[in-house]
């Protein structure tokens, strides 16, 4: 922790970790399994990469991924999702991927200015939002602060949102950014989905990211929090919660509850035998019922 300087920004440990890193993301994309486009938009944050998929005249369709997951994250999902939208997977500013840091995301606020940034220089006034995870609370982030700006918006197991972190979590977190050589990608896919078997390319380009790629000083960047009540009850845009009963990063009976009781226009599926994967674990559910909730 003493070693870190205040305020350090993400980033690759060095060119030969970046270019490994890059070699097994562009392995996964080179699988993406319909035709894309790799656009960089500049944001007061930095460089965003964005992968665009789908008819240039669909309806667009903005995709925030899990931590540590990339863009790539949502292989699985694309072919369906694509069909019927224009498709704009997103890396996250401070992530593992090919988008570059300039400037920290200190708080909520500069995350929602992030995004909108994002939006602005991609031309999409008033998208479909659908975040996994992290990605998950950036876009609940985004359709509490910007309103107007969110048609619907999709949430994946999204912790830090609606209910508290479970306490290895929580500890894994705060720790593992201060590990020599970061956290530990293996035990990390164990922990968020015990027992499933992941695609070889995209676990291999997940334990680089957490091997080569340095977070921003945790101690000056932003942390996610749940949302309060009076916050969720400000939401008057539908919301789709899909979450699974065996959810390892916060207790999934308290998140569907809390959003049952706060969000006006909310539809929950609590899928059973899934954990914090939930885009990869069961791809076919979940696009079926994104597609239902977004076309309806």
């Amino acid at each position: 922790m003493l070693g870190r300087p205040r305020g350090e920004l993400s980033g690759f440990r060095g060119p030969e970790a970046e270019s490994r890193y890059l070699r097994a993301y562009e392995d996964v994309l080179a699988r993406w399994p319909v035709a894309c486009q790799q656009l960089t938009v500049p944001t007061p944050f930095g460089d965003t990469h964005v992968v665009a998929s789908g008819d240039t005249k669909a309806p667009p369709l903005v995709l925030l991924h899990a931590t540590g997951t990339s863009s790539t994250g949502w292989m699985w999902n694309i072919e369906a999702l694509s069909e019927r939208y224009r498709v704009f997977a997103v890396d996250i500013i401070g992530e593992a991927g090919r988008s570059r840091q300039s400037r920290l995301l200190r708080d909520r606020q500069d995350c929602v200015q992030w995004l909108s940034s994002v939006l602005d220089e991609l031309e999409v006034p008033k998208p479909l939002l659908a975040g996994w995870s992290f990605g998950g609370w950036a876009a609940l982030a985004f359709t509490v602060d910007e309103p107007q700006r969110v048609a619907k918006t999709a949430l994946l197991a999204p912790f830090g949102s609606l209910a508290p972190y479970a306490p290895a979590v929580l500890l894994f977190l705060k720790i593992g950014p201060y590990l020599p050589m970061g956290p530990p990608g293996g035990l990390a896919l164990r922990m968020m989905s015990p027992g499933y078997r992941f695609d070889h390319d995209f676990a291999l380009q997940f334990k680089l990211g957490g091997r080569y790629f340095k977070a921003a000083d945790p101690r000056a960047s932003v942390f996610p929090q749940p949302f309060t009540d009076d916050e969720l009850r400000s939401i008057h845009v539908p919301v789709l919660l899909m979450v699974g009963d065996r959810e390892s990063t916060f207790d999934p009976y308290r998140a569907v509850a809390q959003a049952r009781r706060c969000i006006a226009q909310v539809e929950v599926e609590l899928l059973p035998g899934i954990g914090h994967m939930i885009a990869m674990e069961t791809s076919e559910v979940v696009n079926a019922t994104l597609l239902r909730f977004l076309d309806a």
